[in-house]
């Protein structure tokens, strides 16, 4: 072995010596930081004199053998340091000093080396398991140096290689979990609405054989000539679009596998029932997530956006803007032959101009991205005629596939299945000519048709169908008992207009509560949940898997809306946009404010756990409460029902208000005792609430630190990107210098989020830097900034 060797590793320990030194500095170490870093110096140390021990044997060997002859070197045998598991644990040491001088060398820039500051969470393991692998190689060595017998060394040797390769079995278990957690977290992040189980849904009612003008001739058309990036199928409502779009991404799918294609295929499918399909940034976060499937090289990448935006302090980083996704999309293409991008109903978003405007950037900047779209007529083209084909679909390209789906769901039907075969064909040739293209209506009719008992009655019911969607729901509604009329109208108003679909137990909560209730007991719940469902018969889906109620289909909502509704002799359904979110807000905080609530947050998490089962529409309000006094306009009712709600924070446990704290986010006790109105108000956004607040309790809670990291209302109202509220809150008094649990101040975020007019309001105000420390956190603005500048 030659002394050089050691040589090495003594100087690869000095230099690891002073990288932890300055991460000491770096992170201002303190605590179970510390503790690590001096261990870690300690072990290097005691390493580096056993290697010294080492260096000085070595160096005698090298004399010995200067003076002795061969003969003589072949009889006194091989040195311990010349034997091979001598070498192999030089050679492991070097790795794994070299490993650790990787992780914690603090890289130049001021970028890097303000994000290994805060990078002890994820080094610290791997310091640790350093450690482990410093000690074993520390007590080999010195055993090495205190005996003459080989053997003995070998056999150290042996054993601490099995060790070594438990714990580095161990270590790649953890690595993988750490990895597979993170990536659920990344996930999460980009895309909150997986669209997969949807997909699932609708190719369990495809069936097989339909659609074969759009599969094999428009789309495939399309892909092969490569006319233009984008395709844009416009349809009526109710005509298939959307089990068609489905297809599309199967038959595609298919052809990559038979042909061996390396197509990047994403798809989503915007909903009317579902807030988190509509919104442009977890569309664009869902087709970057699923592009990362088929170029897994790409995902480090984005990875990388999640951990440099993501604070030590924060439990989320801020989700990446519109043109930061379009950019992470465009470069991913780069490493894909050619992307397809799926996007169904962008009708049924309210910003379907800006997602419309979105994927006409990414395609005129990327060469291999094209686009498969779907709409109602009524959707108005933005494109240029060189960039989409518009395909418009006609009557007589389904009446095949209207005809092939009625013949296939009367032979799946236990009881259509059984009819003579007559009357199958006029059931198959009235719904045919009758349709008029539009499958809902076809599905509206095999229902009712299914449901009937004889021959005679369906020869009736062929003879009298509704000759359109807007009937056939009348003729539904028509024939609701009139025991069930008001139970029925609150089954359609809360699955209209809630913000995301509701399970059945939280609907059939919600229908018992009315406006005036203070109380609700069993005696007023439903026997039977599911009785909903049969009163309400075609105009709601229910999804068996999840148990959530949605609507049918948005022609339902398109009904039960107009105001021609209202003038029918089923007006009494009439759902008014106007008034809708108010009247909901009001049975949402009457909810709240029932006595099995004022008792506070849970103790434990089995109580917590008992509560949301015996009180099921706590789970919805939860979530949505705040988003729906977004859509609210303030009147002296829903104020005088926040004040009575919010003023319940004062009890035990935080009251009422405590308990909605609880079950929107979990956290320890002295967390939701701490938590505010104003500072959930102002988290949220809501300004008209913020002044109401105000208006009422004045200053007193306007310095009151809530939340996990204990932030003023401004700091979160800043964090969140909320300028209104944060100009609000200073008008009001509130401390422009605040900080944080951390150290971070609301300036902090205003600058490094690159909010302009919040900086300045703050900076007048009389916050600066100093407050904080101006080397704490990163620059959004030096990080995403510049890359969508040079994008």
């Amino acid at each position: 072995m030659d002394p050089a060797s050691i040589v090495g590793l003594t100087v690869a320990i000095q230099q690891l010596i002073s990288c932890a030194f300055k991460l000491g500095r770096a992170i201002h170490a303190a605590g179970e930081a510390k503790r690590d870093i001096s261990k870690l110096c300690s072990e290097l140390l005691a390493l580096k004199a056993a290697l010294e021990h080492v260096q000085l044997d070595l160096d005698q060997d090298f004399s010995l053998e200067s003076e002795i002859s061969k003969d003589e070197s072949t009889t006194i045998g091989p040195s311990i340091f010349a034997t091979t598991e001598f070498k192999a644990m030089v050679s492991s040491t070097d790795d794994a000093l070299k490993e650790l001088l990787a992780k914690m060398d603090l890289k130049s820039g001021k970028f890097e080396s303000l994000k290994q500051k805060l990078s002890w969470v994820l080094l610290k393991d791997d310091v640790r398991d350093g450690i482990a692998r410093l000690e074993r190689a520390k007590s080999w060595f010195i055993l090495a140096t205190t005996t003459e017998n080989s053997l003995i060394c070998k056999e150290t040797y042996v054993k601490i290689c099995s060790i070594d390769q438990r714990l580095q079995l161990q270590e790649q278990q953890q690595e993988r979990v750490h990895n597979s957690a993170l990536r659920k977290s990344v996930e999460m992040w980009l895309a909150p609405y997986n669209p997969r189980f949807s997909l699932e849904n609708l190719l369990e009612t495809y069936r097989q054989g339909t659609g074969s003008w759009f599969l094999n001739s428009v789309l495939t058309d399309w892909l092969d000539k490569e006319s233009t990036p984008i395709l844009w199928l416009r349809a009526k409502p109710g005509s298939g679009k959307t089990i068609l779009m489905s297809a599309g991404v199967e038959h595609i799918q298919a052809r990559n596998s038979e042909s061996g294609e390396a197509r990047g295929i994403a798809y989503f499918f915007c909903s009317f029932t579902d807030q988190n399909t509509q919104e442009p940034k977890n569309i664009l976060g869902s087709f970057l997530v699923q592009l990362c499937e088929a170029c897994p090289s790409y995902w480090p990448e984005v990875e990388g956006q999640y951990q440099s935006l993501k604070q030590s302090s924060q439990q989320e980083p801020k989700t990446l803007d519109i043109v930061e996704l379009e950019r992470l999309i465009i470069q991913c293409s780069h490493y894909i032959s050619e992307v397809i991008l799926f996007l169904d109903a962008v009708n049924e978003t309210k910003e379907h101009r800006k997602i419309l405007r979105s994927l006409e950037r990414v395609v005129l900047r990327s060469e291999s991205v094209r686009v498969v779209l779907s709409s109602t007529e009524q959707l108005s083209t933005t494109f240029k005629p060189e960039s989409a084909t518009i395909v418009s679909m006609r009557n007589e390209q389904t009446s095949d596939d209207i005809k092939r789906y009625v013949e296939a769901c009367i032979e799946e039907d236990d009881n259509l299945s059984d009819l003579p075969p007559k009357v199958k064909e006029d059931i198959i040739s009235v719904l045919q000519r009758k349709s008029n293209g539009i499958f809902r209506w076809v599905q509206c009719q095999l229902e009712t048709l299914a449901s009937l008992t004889t021959r005679r009655e369906i020869q009736i019911a062929l003879s009298n169908v509704p000759p359109t969607l807007s009937q056939t729901y009348r003729a539904t509604l028509t024939a609701v008992p009139k025991e069930h009329v008001e139970r029925a109208r609150q089954t359609l108003f809360w699955i209209t207009f809630a913000l995301t679909p509701m399970r059945l137990c939280e609907l059939a909560e919600a229908v018992v509560i009315s406006e005036s209730d203070t109380a609700i007991n069993d005696d007023m719940r439903l026997l039977r949940d599911d009785v909903l469902l049969k009163i309400c018969g075609n105009l709601l889906s229910f999804d068996e898997r999840s148990t959530n109620v949605t609507l049918a289909h948005s022609s339902v909502w398109k009904y039960l809306t107009t105001r021609e509704m209202r003038e029918s002799d089923v007006g009494i359904y009439y759902l008014d946009i106007e008034t809708a979110d108010n009247a909901l807000i009001r049975r949402c905080l009457n909810y709240l404010c029932l006595p099995a609530f004022n008792t506070g947050y849970c103790e434990t998490s089995e109580q917590l756990s008992k509560r949301f089962d015996e009180w099921p529409l706590l789970v919805y309000i939860s979530k949505t409460l705040f988003a729906h006094l977004t859509y609210v306009k303030l009147d002296a009712e829903i104020k005088e029902r926040l004040l009575r709600f919010f003023t319940t924070h004062d009890l035990p446990r935080g009251g009422n208000f405590g308990a909605w704290v609880q079950a929107f986010a979990p956290a320890p006790s002295h967390n939701i005792e701490a938590s505010t109105p104003l500072y959930y108000a102002s988290s949220f956004g809501l300004l008209p609430v913020v002044r109401l607040i105000l208006s009422i309790t004045g200053t007193k809670d306007l310095e009151v630190a809530g939340g996990v990291h204990l932030s003023t209302p401004l700091h979160v109202a800043a964090w969140r990107g909320h300028t209104d509220v944060v100009e609000e809150l200073l008008k009001a008094g509130a401390n422009a210098k605040e900080t944080n649990i951390n150290g971070e101040s609301g300036l902090l975020w205003a600058r490094n989020f690159c909010y302009r007019d919040m900086e300045k309001l703050l900076r007048e105000a009389g916050a600066t830097l100093k407050d904080t420390g101006s080397d704490r956190g990163w620059s959004y603005q030096s990080e995403v900034q510049q890359k969508i500048r040079k994008f």
